[in-house]
Order: C-alpha cells, then sequence, then structure tokens
C-alpha cells in the first residue's frame, strides 16, 4: 500500500528502529526514539507522494526526535517541582497534626485537664485530607507549583459550604473538663472573649476565614449549661449573631462566598434577620452582655434561646450529616451538588462555582475572593454556555458508547485575553480541573444536518492549534435516521489540516 515515497520513509522507520534496539542506546534515548518514529508513521500516513518528496525521513525524524526530547526534559522537570510541591503540602499538613496532637490534652496547673474536642479535632483533619487531597489529584497542574497549602485551604473553604460549615462548628465546639478539684472563677472580661469574639461565626472579612484554616480553639475554661446554650445559638446562626448582613451589599457577597447560598438567597435571608422584632435583638445582646459580664442565664432565657437555635439550626444539621459520613467530608471541587448530583453548565450553582475557581486561577486580577459576579465575566460564561447549546439524545449515546462521563468544566481564557472560551463534551485521558493553555484530548459530538466552523467547535479548533492536543468529532453516519451531517467547507479545511498532523478524528455514528 502506497507509492515509492511512502515506502522510503517505511523503510526508514524499520531501519532506525532496529538501531534503537542495541545495547549501547541509553533508555531515555530510546524512549524519545520510539516516540519520534511513531510521530513519523502517523505524519507520512497523512501525507500525498508529492508532500513527502519534499522532505527527507532523516529532517522529519530529527525534528520530531528534538520535540520529544524538550517535552521529556520539561516533564522532568515539572515532576520534579511537583513532587517538591508536595513534600511543602505534607510538611504542612504534619505539622498542623502536631499542633492538634499538641493542643489534645491540655493541663491546667493542679485544676483539671481539658481534652480538645473531638468535633474539633475530626473537622480540621478532614480539611487536611480535602488539602492534600486536592495537591495529589493537581500535581499536573500548571498552577501547582505556584499554591500554598494555606492558600488551597482558604480556596476549598470558599468553595464548598458544607465543608466551611463542619470546619466552623468544629472551631466552636468546646473541649471536654475533667477537673480535679472545683475550678476557679472565670473573670469576666475573658468570659467576653471567648463568647462575644471567639465563639460568633462570620465575623469577619472573607480574608479572615485563614484564621479557620490554622486557628485553634480559644476555650480554655468549662462552661456551663447556659454558657454552652450561648455557643449552639452562636453556631446555630453563623449570620444572625454576627454583623456581615448589618453591612448591605458587601456584607451580603461576603456571607453568600462563606456560605455557598446563592447572593439572591442571603439577600432574602438579610432582609429576614433586619425584620427581627426589636425586642428579639434587644433581648438576644442582653443575654449575651450579661453572660460576658459572669452572670448566670436564667431559665426564662434558656427557653427563649432554645425556641430560636430550634429555628435556625439547618447549618449545624447540615455540617452534622457529612461529618457523620464517615466523620472526613468528601474531596471537594468535584462540581457536585449536596446530594452528589454534577452542577448543569448554565444554572447559578455552576456559575458560581466557575466564578471561584476563575478567581482561584487569576489572583493577580483577583487577589480577593468576592462572590459578587463580575458583569464582564458572567458575559465570558454566558457566551460559552449559549454556544455550546444543549445536550441530546445523540451526544448521550455517543458518549454511552465510548464510556465517557459528561464533562462539566468550562475552558475560560485568562482576563485581557480575546479568545472565546468552550465546553468540550468529554476530555480523554486527564482529570481534575481543566486550565486554559495545557493541550488535552477532547470529544464534541455534534448530531446537527449541517455543522459549520462556528462557535463552540470553531472555538476547540483554534485552541487546539494553538495549544496542541487533539479533537475527536463524532458527526451523524448515513445509518441515522435523520441521515447523515454535511460539514462546511470552511470546516472541512480546518479539519483536514488538523488530521494531517495526527490532531484530529472525525468519525460518524452509529
Amino acid at each position: 500500500v502506497g507509492g515509492v515515497e511512502l515506502g522510503r520513509y517505511l523503510a526508514f522507520i524499520r531501519e532506525k528502529k532496529a538501531a534503537l534496539k542495541q545495547p549501547a542506546v541509553t533508555e531515555t534515548e530510546r524512549q524519545v526514539g520510539h516516540a519520534a518514529l511513531n510521530d513519523l508513521m502517523l505524519w507520512a500516513s497523512a501525507r500525498t507522494e508529492e508532500e513527502l518528496a519534499k522532505d527527507a525521513p532523516l529532517e522529519v525524524y530529527l525534528r520530531l526526535k528534538a520535540k520529544h526530547a524538550q517535552a521529556l526534559l520539561e516533564d522532568g522537570r515539572r515532576s520534579a517541582r511537583a513532587e517538591a510541591k508536595l513534600e511543602e503540602f505534607h510538611r504542612w499538613a504534619e505539622a498542623r497534626r502536631q499542633v492538634l496532637a499538641d493542643a489534645h490534652f491540655r493541663r491546667l496547673g493542679s485544676d483539671g485537664l481539658l481534652t480538645e474536642s473531638a468535633l474539633y479535632e475530626e473537622t480540621q483533619l478532614a480539611l487536611l485530607d480535602a488539602v492534600l487531597d486536592w495537591a495529589y489529584a493537581h500535581t499536573e497542574d500548571p498552577d501547582f507549583p505556584r499554591k500554598s497549602p494555606s492558600e488551597v485551604a482558604v480556596y476549598l473553604l470558599a468553595r464548598d459550604s458544607l465543608l466551611a460549615s463542619a470546619v466552623e462548628a468544629g472551631r466552636f465546639a468546646p473541649p471536654a473538663w475533667d477537673p480535679a478539684r472545683e475550678p476557679p472563677a472565670i473573670p469576666p472580661e475573658e468570659v467576653v472573649l471567648e463568647i462575644a469574639l471567639g465563639l460568633l461565626p462570620v465575623t469577619g472579612e472573607v480574608g479572615d476565614i485563614s484564621g479557620v484554616v490554622l486557628g485553634r480553639s480559644l476555650l480554655g475554661y468549662p462552661l456551663t449549661d447556659g454558657e454552652r446554650l450561648l455557643c449552639a445559638v452562636s453556631v446555630a446562626l453563623p449570620v444572625v449573631s454576627g454583623r456581615l448582613l448589618s453591612e448591605g451589599a458587601q456584607g451580603a457577597e461576603r456571607v453568600a462566598l462563606l456560605t455557598g447560598r446563592s447572593l439572591r438567597e442571603v439577600q432574602v435571608l438579610q432582609r429576614v434577620v433586619q425584620h427581627l422584632s426589636p425586642q428579639e435583638a434587644q433581648e438576644l445582646r442582653r443575654v449575651l452582655r450579661a453572660a460576658g459580664r459572669g452572670e448566670a442565664v436564667s431559665a426564662e432565657d434558656v427557653e427563649r434561646l432554645r425556641a430560636l437555635a430550634k429555628r435556625l439550626e439547618a447549618p449545624l444539621a447540615e455540617a452534622g450529616r457529612v461529618l457523620a459520613r464517615g466523620k472526613r467530608v468528601a474531596l471537594v471541587g468535584s462540581r457536585a451538588t449536596a446530594e452528589g448530583a454534577r452542577l448543569v453548565p448554565g444554572s447559578a450553582e455552576h456559575l458560581a462555582q466557575a466564578w471561584v475557581d476563575y478567581q482561584f486561577r487569576h489572583p493577580g486580577k483577583y487577589p480577593r475572593f468576592s462572590y459578587a459576579v463580575d458583569p464582564e465575566w458572567e458575559r465570558l460564561y454566558r457566551t460559552v454556555i449559549q454556544n455550546k447549546g444543549a445536550g441530546s439524545a445523540f451526544e448521550q449515546s455517543v458518549l454511552q458508547s465510548r464510556k465517557l462521563p459528561k464533562n462539566t468544566d468550562l475552558l475560560l481564557p485568562p482576563p485581557g485575553s480575546k479568545a472565546q472560551g468552550f465546553v468540550p463534551d468529554a476530555v480523554t485521558g486527564h482529570k481534575g480541573d481543566l486550565v486554559w493553555g495545557s493541550p488535552y484530548d477532547f470529544v464534541e459530538v455534534k448530531g446537527r444536518a449541517e455543522l459549520a466552523l462556528t462557535g463552540n467547535l470553531k472555538a476547540m479548533i483554534q485552541y487546539v492549534q494553538k495549544y496542541g492536543g487533539s479533537i475527536e468529532l463524532w458527526i451523524r453516519s448515513a445509518k441515522h435516521p435523520e441521515g447523515a451531517t454535511r460539514l462546511t467547507g470552511p470546516l472541512t479545511e480546518e479539519l483536514n489540516d488538523l488530521v494531517k498532523e495526527g490532531q484530529a478524528a472525525v468519525r460518524p455514528f452509529p
């Protein structure tokens, strides 16, 4: 099969393969040589006799070999950087575990033994596990060497409301007290510090969430039943007890980001909180001030607080359900709802997570997390979703036949770029987030009667042309009940160019 020129290339390939088997050839040289020969075979098979005559096999081979040698060198450097960064993550986690171990038992002189809350320790360990899980899942991510463990922890807490709620609940869980004798009285000013400051969640800026990452329980004394109830109320009311919802739009944005709720939900909650009866708000402040002065909480106050906590205990219940599943928060960043369903591109939840991800990828432009979506970025997001279009039964059939999961990750260009983002139907050979500028093997399914060089497909082709990777395009075959898909001339030309480079394949279905 083939002409004289192709035979010349095949003879060259056989000769080089035999040479690579010689004992004097190093393993690295053999690996690079075989990769270059495989590419040479694909390159030669995609060209005509006239095109093959313009190049010498040795010249093409040396070009391909140089490319693979450079790629192997870069892979080695990237692997070394990833190993060093993983060591950094492990040192960070080990240091945090040591802090937890040191704080587990604390003897307060001869007065007794204070044991840190099991809930606090479990939630801190869950956060450490989530950070390490993220690190191992992103070793090939171009941003991985530039991210610190604490930065990743802040990102995970900002992105996953269940994880943030669980860590907050654990942080404010009081330690167990084993008295050797009656403990001394607690100075009122220290009770103020413990309850009025240490126990009120969501009281600072979004940046203050790093205190949750590195913080330890402030409690150092046993609490009475009334004081414990105050703690429970302050945790069960993560926004009512704090000051954020009285700060207008910016406060609502920060609460939305910390809790993972939509901005509309938080604005509704803001109105509800602001319309609490003045008497209820005054009573709550009075009880907190009284506890700060060391006064006992009356039975009537206890009942009022119980009723208030009962109505608004959903955040704690949500965190408790997470911890009940083996006391370990699932790996975050999987683009799944609280029920485990995959997020749908275009939904409010998907937009919110994509916005947090985008800020994390571009800290130069977004040094602080903000929940309020930038209008310019949202227009870019909506354009990508519109170009993508809705899925179809044809798309589902193809992906099922290839046993590929449906992709929901967006590939968005960095701030200031004029490139068009897109959503591939599937990505083969890759796990984790999609990062702009990295080569990927895309799978795109189009069940239309006519397919042109527009929208999502055009953006994908331009991406592969610039950054590498490949496109596997599935279209309707003549066996399809509605007939075969017809490709327009411009699209056919672009695809043929990629096919010649081994970067595209057009496959009919069924």
